[in-house]
């Protein structure tokens, strides 16, 4: 698997974001590649996923092993989330 890109900051959003839906967003870009992979199948059978969730896997260690500062992308997320708590209350 290629070393992820990082993304150098955030679009403008155009509606409030919970915490969920940036971890979310997060996720899906960082799985991009992967995605794309998984149009080169006619059917998903129960082997390809599991690879598919086995490579999910490792490329979320890959990813926490390229951070600059390791666990800044943790650390964003628990602060987003405490962020959206506090305002549901």
């Amino acid at each position: 698997m290629a070393t992820p890109r990082q993304p150098t900051s955030r679009p403008a959003l155009t509606h409030d974001v919970s915490a969920v839906e940036l971890l979310q967003l997060d996720v899906d870009v960082r799985l991009a590649g992967l995605w794309a992979e998984l149009g080169r199948f006619d059917e998903l059978t129960l082997e390809v996923v599991a690879a598919f969730l086995r490579a999910a896997y490792a490329q979320g260690y890959c990813d926490v092993l390229a951070e600059e500062n390791p666990g800044e992308l943790c650390r964003a997320h628990e602060r987003l989330t405490r962020e959206d708590s506090a305002q549901a209350a």
